[in-house]
Protein backbone atom coordinates (compact mmCIF):
# COMPACT_ATOMS: atom_id res chain seq x y z
CA UNK A 1 0.00 0.00 0.00
CA UNK A 2 2.72 2.20 0.70
CA UNK A 3 4.90 1.96 -2.58
CA UNK A 4 0.94 2.61 -4.00
CA UNK A 5 1.11 5.84 -2.40
CA UNK A 6 4.76 6.18 -3.20
CA UNK A 7 3.58 5.90 -6.69
CA UNK A 8 0.47 7.84 -6.71
CA UNK A 9 2.73 10.64 -5.25
CA UNK A 10 5.41 10.59 -8.05
CA UNK A 11 2.70 10.58 -10.95
CA UNK A 12 1.17 14.04 -9.20
CA UNK A 13 4.68 15.40 -9.10
CA UNK A 14 5.30 14.32 -12.95
CA UNK A 15 1.39 15.53 -13.59
CA UNK A 16 2.25 18.95 -11.87
CA UNK A 17 5.43 19.44 -13.44
CA UNK A 18 4.05 18.32 -16.87
CA UNK A 19 0.89 21.02 -16.13
CA UNK A 20 3.52 23.78 -15.18
CA UNK A 21 5.30 23.12 -18.30
CA UNK A 22 2.54 23.73 -20.70
CA UNK A 23 1.58 26.20 -18.89
CA UNK A 24 4.67 27.91 -19.29
CA UNK A 25 4.28 26.90 -23.29
CA UNK A 26 1.05 28.62 -23.10
CA UNK A 27 2.10 31.63 -21.80
CA UNK A 28 5.23 31.96 -24.02
CA UNK A 29 3.43 31.19 -27.15
CA UNK A 30 0.73 33.88 -26.19
CA UNK A 31 3.61 36.22 -26.22
CA UNK A 32 4.67 34.98 -29.48
CA UNK A 33 1.47 36.10 -30.51
CA UNK A 34 0.89 39.27 -29.26
CA UNK A 35 4.54 40.13 -30.57
CA UNK A 36 3.25 38.52 -33.94
CA UNK A 37 -0.15 40.65 -33.97
CA UNK A 38 1.98 43.71 -33.38
CA UNK A 39 4.03 43.12 -36.33
CA UNK A 40 0.85 42.71 -38.38
CA UNK A 41 -0.63 45.88 -37.23
CA UNK A 42 2.62 47.50 -37.95
CA UNK A 43 3.24 46.72 -41.15
CA UNK A 44 -1.01 47.30 -42.04
CA UNK A 45 -0.33 50.34 -40.65
CA UNK A 46 3.14 51.07 -43.13
CA UNK A 47 1.48 50.01 -45.60
CA UNK A 48 -1.80 52.15 -45.21
CA UNK A 49 0.42 55.09 -45.16
CA UNK A 50 2.33 54.19 -48.26
CA UNK A 51 -1.21 53.90 -50.01
CA UNK A 52 -2.30 56.83 -48.21
CA UNK A 53 0.55 59.13 -49.56
CA UNK A 54 0.25 57.68 -53.08
CA UNK A 55 -3.19 58.63 -53.12
CA UNK A 56 -2.05 62.22 -52.01
CA UNK A 57 0.71 62.36 -54.55
CA UNK A 58 -1.71 61.42 -57.31
CA UNK A 59 -3.93 63.57 -56.29
CA UNK A 60 -1.55 66.69 -56.36
CA UNK A 61 -0.84 65.88 -59.37
CA UNK A 62 -4.25 65.90 -60.86
CA UNK A 63 -5.21 69.22 -58.88
CA UNK A 64 -1.84 70.52 -60.71
CA UNK A 65 -2.72 69.55 -64.21
CA UNK A 66 -6.32 70.71 -63.45
CA UNK A 67 -5.18 74.14 -61.96
CA UNK A 68 -3.25 74.52 -65.26
CA UNK A 69 -6.20 73.96 -67.52
CA UNK A 70 -8.00 76.75 -65.47
CA UNK A 71 -5.25 79.08 -65.68
CA UNK A 72 -5.12 78.32 -69.33
CA UNK A 73 -8.84 78.31 -70.14
CA UNK A 74 -8.73 81.93 -67.80
CA UNK A 75 -6.05 83.28 -69.70
CA UNK A 76 -7.56 82.58 -73.31
CA UNK A 77 -10.72 83.37 -72.31
CA UNK A 78 -9.40 86.95 -71.05
CA UNK A 79 -7.54 87.60 -74.19
CA UNK A 80 -10.36 86.77 -76.21
CA UNK A 81 -12.37 89.78 -74.05
CA UNK A 82 -9.30 92.11 -74.29
CA UNK A 83 -9.37 91.34 -78.17
CA UNK A 84 -12.99 91.88 -78.30
CA UNK A 85 -12.89 95.17 -76.58
CA UNK A 86 -9.87 96.18 -78.59
CA UNK A 87 -11.83 95.75 -81.69
CA UNK A 88 -15.40 97.03 -80.49
CA UNK A 89 -14.03 99.76 -78.03
CA UNK A 90 -14.34 102.64 -80.32
CA UNK A 91 -18.02 101.71 -81.42
CA UNK A 92 -19.35 100.86 -77.96
CA UNK A 93 -17.82 104.62 -77.35
CA UNK A 94 -19.65 106.16 -80.50
CA UNK A 95 -22.92 104.35 -79.36
CA UNK A 96 -22.73 105.31 -75.63
CA UNK A 97 -21.86 108.79 -76.87
CA UNK A 98 -24.73 109.01 -79.36
CA UNK A 99 -27.56 107.53 -76.76
CA UNK A 100 -25.84 110.11 -74.07
CA UNK A 101 -26.62 112.99 -76.18
CA UNK A 102 -30.33 111.98 -77.43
Amino acid sequence: MESLIKEVIELDKKARKEIDNLKNQKEMLANSIKKEKAKMVEANNQKVIQELEEKEKNLQSEFQLEEKKLKESFETTTKNLDQRFDENKEQWINEMFKLAIE
